[in-house]
């Protein structure tokens, strides 16, 4: 008897045990098991974007999510965003145009990052081609060939009869031993097409018949091969990250966009800009500076800053400013001091003539007790202006800090500011004089003010260089200030 109640109870215990489970089901699984998971979402962009790397670790068209057939061993780098594509020798990446969401179509654009390695001394970077050499009457070719200043990137598009060129020159010339990443873009509409760099056009063809994508079926990315092999441009062992392709013209807001760039200033006048985002590039007028020395970049107030070296300086024509220079000057930069050497030239526009201040401009600094003091120096023709601002243009050498810095003239006066507050205002019986001023100097007082040891190379921080053709007031210094914060 006892056995057939102990089975009994056995058969009771394994029905409520059993009933619980299944109540569990119907509520809360009693295990968690694996998820898919999710796809990250798409990239945010402006509209008609049709194909898309980030190569972040993958060969894959997130768009499409088609991988690319991969020629050679390429490889992957510390990219702009995340990772990027690393050329090889003989390597590239091929797609074919069908694989695209969407053709390509009349308005079309490609951007992307890129970051030189200039061996070899020339390489096709991105094409869209009949996969045919010396075929150059249709599809798309962004390559790079060696110059004496450096690389220069170029573009050549197929119209169907001909092939148009856009050539930035020195405005797209990168100087591989200084420049970090650039960004690159190429916009085409009947009847126009521009070479957008670092978010600037730097060439533009007016008279452009319209793309011809006819028989194109290739896309090629680190190398002209297959459909672009003239003249040696084949593998390109560069950086190329965050690469798209639109079929839309894209706007220089949306360029700006993808660069992840603040808006314009907006103040009127300014002839000269140099954020030194990796760059020594004047962004106002496209050109590259003279470097002397090996100044290089730091952190900056706003993305990356110069940082200077000993015997080291940048040197711009003042030819090659936007604008000619008038009565009004307006001169604005952070600039974080390194006291040693004692004293040395910041921003200079002179003459070239050894202790002839009478024309340009000087700004400067030198030692006072354990500070450093900021003066500048204004020719005006038949002598020269000082503007001294005294303990109140005194800096903190021991515990260096970004400071914003200005000079404002106008006919009547000089002002300097720091950090907003004016420091010192100097009468001008005469305005600014020009007379003879060809050198533009960033980093050191050669070659136009040598004087009393400012020659020296000054190894501080400088960011955010702008010129204006006319006198800021207080209100707009305070403006830029704001903009750079």
């Amino acid at each position: 008897m006892k056995k057939y109640l102990y089975q009994i109870l056995t058969i009771a215990i394994l029905l409520f045990a059993t009933q619980s489970c299944f109540q569990d089901l119907d509520n809360d699984p009693p295990f968690n098991f694996p998820q898919e998971p999710e796809k990250p979402e798409p990239p945010v962009d402006p509209t008609g974007l049709i194909f898309y790397m980030s190569f972040d670790g993958n060969f894959i068209d997130e768009k499409s999510e088609i991988a690319a057939t991969v020629v050679g061993t390429p490889t992957f780098a510390e990219g702009k965003e995340g990772q990027a594509y690393a050329g090889a020798a003989d390597s590239y990446l091929t797609f074919k145009v069908d694989d695209l969401v969407q053709e390509p179509e009349s308005d079309f654009s490609v951007a992307f990052w890129y970051k030189v390695n200039a061996n070899p001394d020339r390489a096709g970077i991105f094409t869209i081609t009949p996969g045919v050499p010396e075929t150059r009457s249709k599809g798309l070719r962004i390559f790079r060939e060696t110059t004496s200043a450096g690389q220069i990137l170029k573009a050549a598009l197929g119209t169907g009869t001909g092939d148009a060129w856009l050539d930035g020159g020195a405005a797209s010339t990168i100087d591989p031993e200084l420049t970090d990443w650039v960004h690159v873009a190429v916009t085409m509409t009947n009847g126009t097409a521009i070479f957008y760099f670092d978010g600037e056009p730097v060439s533009t063809n007016s008279s452009f018949a319209g793309i011809s994508w006819d028989e194109c079926n290739v896309i090629s990315i680190g190398s002209g091969a297959p459909g672009f092999t003239e003249w040696g441009h084949l593998s390109d062992q560069s950086l190329i990250d965050e690469l798209r392709l639109y079929n839309k013209t894209l706007s220089p807001d949306d360029i700006k966009k993808l660069m992840n760039i603040k808006p314009p200033l907006g103040i009127s006048g300014e002839i000269f800009y140099a954020p030194f985002n990796n760059s020594f590039r004047d962004i106002s007028s496209g050109v590259n500076p003279t470097v002397v020395g090996t100044p290089s970049f730091a952190a900056g107030i706003s993305g990356r800053a110069y940082a200077g070296a000993t015997d080291s300086y940048l040197s711009y024509a003042v030819s090659d400013l936007s604008e000619t220079l008038g009565e009004e000057l307006t001169v604005s930069f952070w600039y974080k001091v390194n006291a040693d050497p004692n004293r040395a030239g910041i921003i200079t526009i002179g003459n070239n003539v050894f202790e002839d201040r009478s024309s340009g401009f000087r700004i400067f600094r030198e030692a006072t007790g354990a500070n450093q003091i900021i003066k500048a120096n204004v020719g005006i023709g038949g002598g020269e202006v000082w503007v001294d601002g005294g303990p109140a243009a005194h800096i903190n050498a021991e515990t260096p800090e970004w400071l914003h810095i200005a000079l404002v003239l106008d006919a009547e006066s000089t002002t300097l500011y720091i950090n907003g507050e004016v420091v010192r205002e100097s009468a001008m019986s005469a305005p600014i004089d020009w007379t003879d001023c060809e050198a533009f100097s960033v980093g050191s007082g050669v070659p136009t003010f040598i004087e009393w040891d400012f020659d020296r190379s000054d190894l501080s921080l400088i960011d955010e260089l702008r010129m204006f053709n006319r006198a800021l007031s207080a209100a707009e210094i305070e403006e830029i200030i704001a903009y750079d914060n």
